[in-house]
């Protein structure tokens, strides 16, 4: 889109002006002003005092015409954005009009110099061919502006040049100041030109800044919008996720429960196909979270928790959890003391280290496997070497991508579905973290992951897996919507000689307080049909007048976190094993 004609010739002659400006009054007003001064004293001394006082008299006239003149046109320039092309077009008119009565001030006494007595002729020449050589170069409002302003040193060279050479000599020498003149007018159009070539080129360029600005602000606005779009995609896809979690989650949950109470109460022929069952519903459980965990973190629905925590304390809490599968194998676990302090979120990074030492275990038969936290350069390296089969070199950069496994052509449960180490290297991005691995066939494998340290104090981590007394408190308030998994966990629960209560709702819940129930745990889905677990928590606590204790128990992959922190409530994601939820239950016993 091009500047509309009327306010590019407004521009235009704003543009003149300013040129004006600055070739008539801020380069050459202080030399101008000498000059004059000077001629004055020329006069003075090689005319006569008479005629020097006229000339200074008529300066002094100048002097106050040209102020007046500066502030009209800062003035007329100042206000210049509130004029339309045609009041620009009458100030400009204006404004040549008072510099042509100044040129007539200055220049007409030049012409009566021609009266006074020798040399006064002559300097009336040199002075009106001085000012006409001014006029060439700054009188650039427009093409015809000399017309107006040559006219009186025009007449001032003629007249003092008819007075050296008298009669027909000085005709002819009157005429050759007409010729000077015109040759001044054509210089005064080429400066004119020059100028107009100036104005042209800056309004081709400003028109040029004001169309990038604007195909700018359109991209900003259109780029704006798509990613409004893709955010709105994101919050869509991870609340589609959530739902999809919850409910998937919610038949394996009451699945798990039953399979438990069956594998606890049959016989052993019966035992040991219930613990089977059970096998089958953990890697499906294993399988659909890692699928769910691939699509949050393409989703950017993770949140990360950064803070500083000693390296000691993940590698207990993953000696906890990895010791009996490796003694299962007879696999040797070694961990490396560490007294560094990471900073990162500890739950995320022990998502990528914990499948790292899983995969070692899986793929050793004989040996040991070794996790490592040093430092290495500003960074910790946490790695985790295994004395495993390897990886060839021409299969290391595809190790870290999705559904990849170099020794599982069968596809066995057992090993897995090739989704571990493509989470790892997602949550390794969110966490902004770098991973890698070294591995040579037939030696062993090493997987790393750099960790930012620190030399903050670091917070304590949970054991997670660390064994308690035993449950002292055993009546259990269950609130559960979902009757299948309400009565799974109700089984799971008795079996385990506890006394659970269950209710529907918040409302059955806070009915049952008013009624004089009063629970020694509580345990809540945080979807309800009526609220939401964790405020009903807080509603409970303040009927009870109690900080009872509480654990969350959800299907989604993304709510209940925040306010589960936010009000001290672990949570557990579903399906849950009754193993998993009883030992959350001796920790909450525990700390009472």
């Amino acid at each position: 889109m091009s500047i509309h004609p009327q306010t590019k010739a407004a521009r235009a002659i704003e543009l003149a002006l300013l040129q004006f400006n600055q070739r008539s009054w801020s380069d050459h007003f202080i030399a101008r002003l000498a000059a004059i001064g000077v001629s004055s004293l020329f006069v003075w001394t090689l005319v006569g005092p008479r005629w020097g006082a006229f000339i200074a008299a008529c300066a002094v006239v100048g002097f106050f015409w040209d102020t007046y003149a500066t502030r009209v046109l800062h003035s007329t320039i100042a206000e210049f954005a509130s004029f339309d092309v045609a009041q620009a077009r009458t100030k400009r008119a204006s404004m040549i009009a008072i510099v042509a009565v100044g040129s007539a001030i200055y220049c007409l006494p030049y012409a009566i110099l021609a009266l006074a007595p020798p040399p006064g002729a002559i300097l009336g020449m040199i002075f009106a061919t001085g000012a006409m050589s001014l006029i060439i170069g700054q009188h650039v409002l427009t093409q015809s502006m000399s017309l107006w302003t040559l006219p009186t040193p025009t007449f001032a060279l003629a007249a003092n040049a008819m007075t050296l050479a008298p009669g027909w000599p000085g005709v002819g020498c009157a005429v050759f100041a007409l010729i000077a003149a015109a040759n001044a007018y054509a210089l005064a159009t080429a400066a004119w030109r020059a100028s107009q070539d100036l104005i042209e080129a800056q309004l081709e360029l400003e028109e040029a800044a004001a169309g990038l600005d604007r195909q700018v602000t359109a991209r900003t606005r259109d780029l704006a919008a798509a990613v409004e779009e893709a955010r709105a995609a994101n919050e869509q896809k991870s609340a589609f996720l959530s739902a999809a979690s919850h409910d998937l989650r919610q038949p394996l949950q009451a699945a798990t429960a039953y399979m438990a109470v069956i594998e606890s109460r049959a016989e052993a022929d019966i035992s040991a196909i219930a613990t089977k069952a059970l096998t089958a519903l953990d890697v499906t459980n294993d399988i659909l979270g890692s699928l769910l965990d691939v699509s949050r973190l393409n989703a950017g629905a993770v949140e990360v928790r950064t803070r500083d925590f000693a390296a000691d304390g993940l590698l207990a809490r993953l000696r906890l959890q990895f010791e009996g599968a490796a003694a299962a194998k007879k696999v040797q676990l070694n961990f490396a003391s560490s007294s560094l302090t990471l900073r990162c979120d500890p739950d995320l990074l022990e998502r990528i280290v914990a499948n790292y030492v899983g995969n070692a275990i899986r793929y050793t038969e004989v040996g040991a496997v070794e996790v490592n936290c040093a430092p290495r350069g500003g960074f910790a390296r946490l790695s985790v070497r295994d004395t495993g089969i390897g990886i060839p070199s021409d299969k290391l950069a595809s190790i870290f991508d999705d559904f990849v496994q170099l020794n599982n052509v069968a596809r066995s449960r057992s090993n897995g579905y090739g989704l571990g180490l493509s989470v790892a290297k997602r949550v390794a991005e969110v966490i902004s973290c770098k991973i890698g691995v070294e591995s040579e066939l037939g030696n062993g494998s090493t997987f790393w992951v750099d960790v930012p340290i620190t030399n903050t104090a670091p917070a304590p981590l949970e054991l997670v897996g660390a064994k308690s007394s035993p449950p002292r408190f055993v009546h259990v308030l269950l609130v559960e919507d979902d009757e299948m998994v309400a009565s799974a966990t109700i089984l799971a629960l008795e079996d385990e000689g506890y006394k659970p209560k269950h209710v529907a709702s918040m409302q059955e819940a806070l009915s049952a307080i008013t009624q004089g129930y009063r629970p020694e745990v509580i345990l809540s889905d945080v979807r309800l049909p009526d609220g939401y677990g964790p405020d009903l928590i807080s509603k409970l606590r303040m009927e009870l007048s109690s900080n009872t204790p509480a654990v969350l128990l959800t299907g989604d992959t993304v709510l209940g976190k925040a306010e589960a922190d936010r009000i001290g409530i672990p949570i557990l994601r579903k399906p849950v094993t009754p193993r998993v939820l009883f030992e959350m239950l001796n920790k909450l016993n525990a700390i009472q």
